[in-house]
């Protein structure tokens, strides 16, 4: 399945990148006109009380709009805890919270960017196996697939995932951050294999600036000729530039995925 990060569809001042879309259902209809299969929900760093993820009676609205038109509720992205620690208390009980909510929606992935104020590495991971197993057993509980997007190679995921011993976690595999942080990026996706439940597509060019898919440094071919050879069967979430006309760059970057998946 091929979908998008929330905030893709709609145009956002001086094109920010992570933006929360003024008009959330509207985008569900641009989804539809592009093809996409679902929109990649997600919760700001910090927390923003109108976000529909928070309002019963929008979100109602949403999924039935989301119905109505065949795109699916399918994954979550929280970025709250990048900007505040997943070791607080009062992060802790937000996520409790936000998992009730997903659970009563019915989203299969959740992914934790485990950055800045929350950054897992290979100095510190022990620490997060006690709170990455609550939330592991609590996305159990709920049926959902519980993925970390991290700065971690494949060697110390599998060693944390094994300690954690849940067949439900995974991790995300963000092909930016990846390329960025991770000399070894193509062997890694050969590393981790079927610990990969979810990518995040994204390009860079030299100035580390995100760009159009296909417009930047990553080897987007080989890339693709990695995941047919750990045979990926997953979903993409399109999380590229929206650059001058929001429409038209998605429509690129969907056109781009579905001439990678060909090779």
């Amino acid at each position: 399945m091929i979908g998008i990060m929330q905030g893709r569809l709609s145009q956002a001042p001086k094109n920010k990148l992570q933006f929360y879309p003024k008009d959330p259902l509207m985008e569900i209809l641009n989804a539809k006109k592009i093809g996409l299969d679902y929109i990649e929900l997600f919760s700001e760093e910090k927390f923003n009380s109108k976000n529909i993820i928070w309002n019963n009676n929008d979100l109602k609205n949403f999924i039935l709009l989301a119905n109505q038109n065949k795109i699916k509720i399918y994954s979550f992205c929280d970025n709250y805890v990048i900007n505040n620690s997943i070791f607080k208390k009062q992060t802790q009980k937000y996520l409790e919270n936000l998992l009730k909510i997903l659970k009563g929606i019915r989203i299969k992935k959740f992914v934790l960017p485990l950055y800045e104020e929350s950054e897992i590495n290979e100095k510190n991971y022990i620490k997060f196996l006690t709170i990455l197993k609550k939330i592991s057993i609590l996305c159990s509980k709920y049926n959902i697939v519980f993925t970390i997007e991290c700065n971690l190679n494949s060697k110390i995921f599998k060693i944390l995932k094994k300690i954690i011993n849940r067949k439900n976690f995974y991790i995300t595999f963000d092909t930016g951050n990846q390329f960025l942080k991770n000399v070894n990026f193509f062997d890694e996706v050969l590393l981790y294999k079927k610990d990969i439940a979810h990518i995040h597509l994204k390009d860079r060019d030299k100035f580390d600036k995100n760009v159009l898919l296909g417009k930047g440094l990553v080897n987007f071919k080989n890339f693709f000729l990695n995941l047919k050879r750990i045979r990926y069967k997953g979903s993409f979430s399109i999380e590229s530039t929206r650059g001058k006309n929001f429409l038209n760059s998605a429509k690129k970057n969907k056109q781009f995925f579905h001439s990678m998946m060909r090779i």
